[in-house]
């Protein structure tokens, strides 16, 4: 056929384009991951001939669906549920991992672990519990690490939602109410705010808003209910799905500037918490096409940091940076030079930020780039 493969692919604007419109088109994995063989039914499928369909992924052992049903009736909730609709989504974003952003939750949220890595349970299935019956989620975790992705993506498509019915408000200090219910946002302009017409309203960095708007959200939250900003009307928001994300689950941080207080009424409106950390298997299966090392060299350097109690952020999204530049023909130790910063050490010892070379040091960075040296 033709000598087009994978690295032609991902070079190219236009093939990434056409190609994802393939993958869509046929039920395959994204021009990321793409085969040889798949490859060659791009090919035909671009010259108008018949395709072979994608082969399902391979379904691990167990009832995803079994194990959602016993927990809502280990705690006593009896909201009826679309069953079909959920197990559906779960086969695609669970259970095929490579293509979501699925996070991994700790079982235990009293308090934050000290080492933010954790695989150890998948979080999608709790939290679409908790969505199905009518209840509040609030996502905490480390910078970068899918908590927004998660709630925008996964969750909207499990239940199959469309894009404009998700709405993420972004919050900040000067963050006007009107944004969120409705009105007048300034002298000439007006909103029906994030919640009209909506079915999933996220509010991402809930804790960086101002304490007069986090208390309006008390009775939204608990009544599921808001008034009208021009015709006074009372609308119902049973129907609607509400989660909030944080850097922190409470208070101020020294590592995440912003961050407001919050009165402790806000927290109570949220039935269920959770803490995301760096989801390891994520990181992996994201760079499944690219040389193993540029993963274990990056995981070392988050361990390595962790264990110096840093507070630099080494996250998932700076990792899917790298993995990008890489596959862009940047080699891999400019890469992490330049996503993390390492390259600016010496201006950053001189003014007392970021990293220095007594971090780099610590993190063992010497050490790290001679290991990426040739990819």
């Amino acid at each position: 056929m033709s000598t087009l493969n994978r690295a032609a692919i991902v070079s190219n604007p236009a093939l990434r384009a056409e190609y994802n419109r393939f993958a869509e088109a046929t039920g395959r994995k994204g021009y990321a991951f793409c085969t040889a063989a798949d490859i060659e039914q791009f090919l035909l499928w671009r010259d108008g001939k018949d395709v072979t369909p994608a082969q399902p992924a391979a379904q691990p052992a167990g009832d995803v669906t079994e194990a959602m049903k016993a927990l809502i009736k280990a705690v006593g909730l009896t909201t009826e549920v679309d069953w079909a609709k959920i197990e559906a989504s779960i086969d695609r974003k669970v259970k095929a991992a490579a293509e979501s952003m699925t996070a991994k939750l700790e079982i235990s949220v009293a308090k934050q672990p000290p080492v933010i890595v954790d695989n150890s349970f998948p979080a999608l299935p709790e939290i679409l519990k908790y969505l199905a019956n009518g209840e509040n989620v609030w996502l905490y975790g480390p910078s970068g690490s899918g908590k927004t992705t998660m709630a925008q993506k996964a969750i909207a498509k499990a239940f199959g939602f469309a894009e404009h019915e998700v709405r993420v408000v972004s919050c900040y200090y000067q963050l006007a109410k009107a944004e969120i219910f409705g009105g007048a946002v300034n002298a000439t302009t007006t909103t029906e705010g994030a919640l009209s017409g909506a079915k999933v309203v996220i509010f991402d960095e809930v804790t960086k808003l101002h304490p007069s708007v986090a208390g309006a959200l008390n009775h939204l939250l608990q009544e599921r209910e808001y008034r009208h900003w021009s015709t006074g009307e009372v609308i119902s928001c049973k129907d609607i799905m509400f989660l909030a994300t944080s850097n922190i689950l409470f208070g101020e941080s020294a590592v995440y500037n912003g961050n407001a207080k919050q009165d402790a009424s806000l927290m109570q409106r949220f039935s269920c918490k959770r803490f995301i950390g760096y989801n390891e298997s994520f990181e992996k299966q994201s760079a499944a096409d690219l040389p193993s090392v540029i993963t274990e060299v990056f995981h070392d350097i988050r361990r390595l940091a962790t264990g110096a109690k840093m507070t630099e952020v080494i996250s998932t999204r700076d990792f899917l940076a790298i993995c990008k530049s890489v596959r862009f023909g940047v080699p891999a130790a400019v890469a992490f030079d330049t996503v993390l910063g390492f390259g600016e050490a010496d201006k950053a010892q001189d003014y007392g930020m970021g990293w220095s070379v007594d971090k780099l040091d610590k993190i063992k960075w010497a050490e790290q780039k001679r290991k990426l040296q040739g990819f």
